[in-house]
């Protein structure tokens, strides 16, 4: 494998070029990532042993969005049965009918549905310096998983996640 340039990316800076980009499956992801979460990685310092996809959403769509750059980002509300909550995810807009990928949907209640969703534009996220440290911390962490484990070869550096943009702060990123 060719040696990875961490900071050149396409579109806003996040994504490798595809053929720089590490081979991984998303079961191999699923696990780096959920091996990677904590209190730092989530939504207001979240943190629940019993659930710990809380809060955790957003900087796992991203780093998904980071290893799969065909996927887009879906921002919506989810009706657990006892109120709405703020979500996100990841979609395939080029498959038909499109397919979504959400690696953090546990942290919902048996019974809990999507009531309403939109794909975020990559280019203009608005994160905020909270939201990108933990997307960062998340990407680095992710990657030492995956390279202990064997799944890729990382020699060109630490990974690195720019202040891209998000949301607007009054959308909970969890």
């Amino acid at each position: 494998m060719p040696a990875m340039d961490w900071k050149a990316g396409m579109a806003y800076g996040l994504i490798m070029k595809a053929a720089a980009l590490p081979a991984v499956t998303l079961p191999q992801l699923s696990s780096a990532l959920e091996a990677s979460w904590d209190r730092r990685t989530a939504y207001l310092g979240a943190c629940r042993p019993a659930n710990p996809a809380l809060g955790q959403c957003y900087p796992t769509s991203r780093v998904v969005q980071w290893f799969f750059p065909r996927l887009e980002i879906a921002s919506g509300e989810v009706d657990t049965g006892s109120g709405f909550e703020a979500h996100f995810w990841n979609v395939d807009p080029a498959s038909n009918p499109a397919r979504h990928v959400d690696l953090t949907w546990r942290q919902f209640a048996p019974g809990s549905k999507v009531a309403r969703f939109e794909i975020l534009d990559r280019d203009a996220l608005n994160d905020t310096p909270p939201t990108i440290a933990r997307c960062e911390l998340l990407l680095s962490r992710v990657l030492l998983k995956l390279e202990a484990a064997g799944a890729i070869d990382r020699t060109g550096g630490a990974a690195s996640m720019p202040a891209l943009g998000g949301h607007p702060p009054n959308v909970r990123d969890g």
